[in-house]
């Protein structure tokens, strides 16, 4: 119980540090080549937080809209293509996506909303719904993994877990130190 209440301080005031860092330093950036195709691409990218969108990145209606809206989330190059792919990502959390992933409609929507943070690695989550179940808790996806549904996935659907969705503490406080260093 001690250990769990001592965890539980460590991340809130290393959540505390990222919320006041990206309030005093980092600026939301947008690459002239993204958000190109589509309708409301990239409305609110970073209001009231960060977002930082590379080249090439979310294209399609919706897909990045909102993304770091009240948090942190960044975008790699050619990632979050089609419909809603990163919808609302880093919205009041922290989601980082890396190079040419989410890619599908709806392929990585609400990941590290309220709180939760995710990490997706490059190439990844590259189908319809592939990460989307990954919503409510605190995971990261390693590169060139989770391209399709099933129960060897990620993902079974866009609501249902499959045997490789692993939530881990580990990796919560890996990705928070990652973020106090961006």
């Amino acid at each position: 119980m001690l250990v769990s209440f001592f965890i539980f301080v460590v991340v809130t005031v290393l959540c505390g540090v990222v919320t006041a860092k990206d309030e005093r330093q980092l600026t939301t950036s947008i690459d002239s080549t993204a958000c190109r195709e589509g309708s409301q691409v990239c409305d609110n990218v970073g209001t009231n937080g960060y977002g930082n969108i590379e080249a090439g990145a979310c294209n399609g209606d919706g897909a990045c809209s909102y993304a770091g809206y009240g948090g942190h989330a960044t975008v790699g190059s050619n990632s979050c293509q089609q419909e809603f792919a990163c919808y609302e990502i880093g919205h009041g959390g922290y989601a980082t996506i890396g190079s040419e992933s989410c890619v599908g409609s709806y392929a990585c929507t609400d990941l590290g909303r309220q709180g939760k943070i995710i990490e997706i690695g490059s190439n990844s989550c590259n189908c319809d719904d592939c990460c989307m179940c990954l919503g409510d808790s605190n995971y990261a996806v390693p590169d060139n993994s989770c391209n399709k549904l099933g129960a060897e996935e990620c993902c079974k659907s866009s609501t249902e877990k499959g045997s490789k969705a692993t939530s881990s503490k580990k990796y919560s406080l890996k990705l928070i130190s990652i973020a106090i260093s961006d």
